[in-house]
This record gives C-alpha cells, structure tokens and sequence, in this order.
C-alpha cells in the first residue's frame, strides 16, 4: 500500500502495477490475507475493502534458517568473508530505497560514531539496490554496504551483530524484524505502521524521522550490556507471543 501513502518514493512504474494490482483484486471480488493488522487497516481506508473480506496471518521467519549461531567459527568464516572478522558492527538489511530510511539511520549512526570516536564499530549494511536512493558516505571506512546477501549467509550476520537497525518510514510487516529477534540479537525500528505491532515493547522503538532518537538507540545497545542482553531475550520471546488476530 506504498504506492498510496509514500508514492514520492516509488518509481511511475511500481505505482502503476500496485494501482492495476487492486483493480484487479476488486473486480474479482477476492478475499484478502493482511500481513498484519496496521495492513488490515490500511487497506479498508485506501481502498475501501470491508473488514469481513479481510484475515490478518502473520508472517513468520523460517525456523529451519533463522537461529542464533553459537558455533563463533561459523559465524567468523561468514564474516571473514567480507572482511569483518573480529569487527564489532550494527546490522542492517533492506532494500536500498528511500522508505527504508536507510539514510537517516545512517546519519544517527555518525552521530553516535561522533560521541563514541574510540569505539571502533562500524555499521554494515545487506540489501540490493533499488530505486531513488543514494546513500553517500563513500568516504567512510566505518559504513559497509554488502549489496545482495544470500540467505544462507544471513543468520551469521544477524548472530555476530551487536544490534540490528530497521528504521523504515513504513512496513506492511517487516520480516527482517522477526528473523533478527530469533536469531538473538536487539532491534531498533521505526515506531510507526505495523512494526509498534510487530515489535513493541520488544525492541526499541524509535521516531523514524529523528535522528537523535535513532542515535540515543545505538549508544543503548552498544554501552548497556544489562539493557542489550534484556533486549535480546525480550526480542527472542516477543516472536512466540505474537497475536495474529489482534486487533
């Protein structure tokens, strides 16, 4: 329902197909499945769908995939291979397109590097390009974008994070999130659409337009150890305490 409420973040094209998508979707009267019930909200005031013909399931990370890693051999071979052994890192992982915010985050992150310049962690980025966005930053050796990475390798990468960003403007559900708090490690994410459902009191929610919020996120997790290691235990539990059918 982005090409409704963010469509300056789209190009013509995904507007066109999402709008011949719904078209198509009312003229067949079909019954929908919402992701979530921010979705489900969505899609009667956008477009006008009536509650009875809408079932809210939520996603869920693969359990077979998605675990946290103790074997740290695994995990340093992953790292190893982008040049992150023995790195301490915040992890992100979206397509690079301006609702995912990924700018803005980036931005709290620099700010947080400016208060803590002897830290020495840095900021690695997973996701394939997409459309309309520019990050910069290609002078910073503390910010690492990996392009693609494959889903094999991602477990590994979530186990070795200290923490895992997802400061989108919007999400319909936002998966990322899930497989982040099953593989133990605290999120931060933007407080806003379906991820205060998602996520709530499990993570740290913060303004996704405030840098100094998504800032204040990073020094949290990255100075209180007690406060990081309720975050990932909270996080862990939050995934089987989800309500799909509350509204």
């Amino acid at each position: 329902l982005t090409h409704h409420l963010f469509p300056e973040h789209h190009v013509k094209r995904n507007v066109s197909n999402a709008a011949k998508g719904f078209q198509f979707i009312k003229k067949r009267k079909a019954y929908c499945i919402a992701v979530s019930s921010a979705t489900k909200c969505d899609l009667q005031r956008e477009e006008g769908i009536t509650e009875d013909r809408i079932q809210v399931i939520y996603e869920a990370a693969d359990r077979e995939v998605f675990n946290h890693i103790y074997d740290t051999d695994r995990v340093d071979k992953v790292l190893e291979g982008y040049g992150l052994e023995r790195q301490q890192y915040f992890f992100s992982l979206a397509t690079l397109e301006p609702r995912k915010n990924l700018k803005k985050t980036l931005e709290a992150f620099i700010h947080f590097k400016d208060a803590h310049p002897s830290s020495g962690i840095v900021f690695v980025a997973a996701g394939k390009l997409g459309w309309k966005e520019k990050l910069g930053f290609n002078n910073r050796k503390d910010i690492v974008h990996l392009g693609y990475v494959g889903e094999g390798e991602l477990p590994a990468l979530y186990s070795g994070a200290l923490g895992f960003a997802y400061v989108s403007k919007y999400e319909g559900f936002g998966l990322p999130l899930l497989e982040a708090m099953r593989c133990q490690v605290p999120v931060i994410y933007g407080a806003n659409s379906s991820m205060k459902e998602i996520v709530g009191p499990h993570g740290l929610g913060v303004d996704a337009e405030s840098t100094l919020e998504i800032s204040n996120a990073f020094g949290i997790i990255f100075e209180d150890e007690v406060k990081r290691t309720e975050l990932i235990k909270k996080g862990y539990n939050g995934y089987f305490s989800l309500e799909p059918f509350a509204d």
